[in-house]
């Protein structure tokens, strides 16, 4: 795609830019003036570098009749894969929906205004001089426009992701045909001003709960568990991939896929705000986790496990007091674990925040089925386990 400049409208123009390295630092670090570590520039030279032969990465920036910057979109073009796996009811609706004669193959190419690799609004930021309402429609005018230009075969936009009861620019997206749809939720633990230490913590849980915790704990003494370092990263990449891909091969769907590469970007680029955890055994790598300090949130991300070794070893449920421990220890204010494994991030505390994301198909029949399908999708559901005493929740 083409570097250019294109007006909206008599009062707005945008660019498109095709690498970071073409990006308007000053023009950028103004937009993202909260500093959200997925918007800036040292993550997204990461991911793009060691993943640019897979992923189109294209940048948008907005500017107003003053030439004055006012908005920043991240774009990645991905490929969208069914795997055919049947654990998961909402992939499979969908699926069941659409193969007809709209789309023989659940196997597209999707503009994504976000990140693939993380959850949450970090794929779009605007200046407070502008509303809302004016941020969003740009947006989804330029989304539809560069999903004409010759080069770009995608059928279908994506706009992930909102938290739904924060979201108030709805119509904009809806007036343009976007479709909102309902995804499963993000779990969220926030952390208590009297959690100085992990125990803290697990003072803080009922005796039930706190057994399990301290049984789970018990079961991972076995292991050596350390921060990696950017030369282990490197020297552990093939071990990285393997347990990376035990974990990608039990999604539905293929949807962008990191590398050890990645990782070893990220850590280069990000330092102590990227946080690489290994798990040993005998001094044999069986699993990891990241996270990412995001101005005072812990924001979990990937993971990478020997499942024939997770039960005997307890590494997933002991990667998740983990993650509690390192917020604690960075004071940060919330821990987002993200989706996925509900009812076991419920019973550490998470709690399930609602998400919203918003999808167009260029056809406008199958856009109108996708209506009907999203309508009648809901996330997936799972039983809350509070473990918390009761004059916790009262706090």
């Amino acid at each position: 795609m083409n570097f250019y400049c294109k007006k909206i409208s008599k009062d707005y123009s945008y660019k498109i830019l095709n690498s970071t390295k073409e990006i308007d630092k000053n023009d950028w670090e103004l937009i993202n003036h909260k500093n959200n570590i997925f918007l800036t520039l040292e993550y997204l030279e990461a991911i793009e570098k060691s993943l640019k032969e897979t992923i189109t990465f294209t940048y948008v920036t907005f500017y107003n009749l003053d030439s004055k910057c006012i908005a920043i979109a991240v774009l990645q073009t991905l490929k969208f894969k069914d795997k055919g796996l049947k654990d998961n009811s909402i992939v499979c609706d969908i699926r069941t929906s659409l193969k007809n004669k709209f789309i023989s193959s659940f196997d597209f190419e999707v503009i994504t205004c976000g990140s693939a690799f993380s959850s949450g609004e970090n794929g779009f930021e605007y200046s407070p001089s502008i509303s809302a309402k004016i941020a969003f429609k740009i947006l989804s005018e330029t989304l539809i426009e560069i999903q004409k230009i010759k080069e770009v075969n995608a059928p279908i936009i994506l706009i992930k992701e909102f938290w739904k009861e924060q979201f108030n620019a709805r119509e904009e997206l809806t007036k343009k045909r976007f479709k909102e749809f309902e995804i499963d939720v993000n779990m969220v633990l926030p952390i208590s001003e009297d959690w100085i230490t992990f125990d803290d913590y697990l003072f803080s849980l009922t005796t039930k709960f706190r057994t399990k915790a301290k049984s789970a704990l018990k079961k991972s003494l076995a292991l050596e568990i350390k921060d990696l370092k950017i030369e282990d990263i490197k020297l552990l990449k093939e071990k990285i991939n393997l347990l990376y891909k035990n974990v990608l091969e039990k999604s539905p769907v293929y949807f962008g896929e990191l590398t050890s590469n990645t990782f070893f970007e990220l850590k280069q680029k990000l330092g102590s705000d990227f946080i690489m955890t290994g798990y040993y055994l005998h001094q044999d790598l069986i699993g990891f986790s990241t996270a990412f300090v995001n101005n005072g949130i812990l924001e979990a991300n990937y993971v990478g496990i020997e499942y024939s070794l997770n039960q005997e070893y307890a590494i997933y449920q002991t990667m998740l007091y983990n993650y509690i421990q390192k917020s604690i220890e960075h004071k940060c204010r919330e821990l987002r674990f993200g989706r996925t494994a509900e009812e076991i991030k419920s019973s550490v505390g998470a709690e399930p925040e609602p998400m919203i994301l918003y999808i167009r198909h260029k056809n406008g029949i199958v856009n109108s089925i996708l209506h009907n399908v999203f309508t009648n999708l809901k996330p997936s559901t799972f039983e809350k386990r509070p473990p918390f005493k009761a004059d916790f929740y009262k706090k």
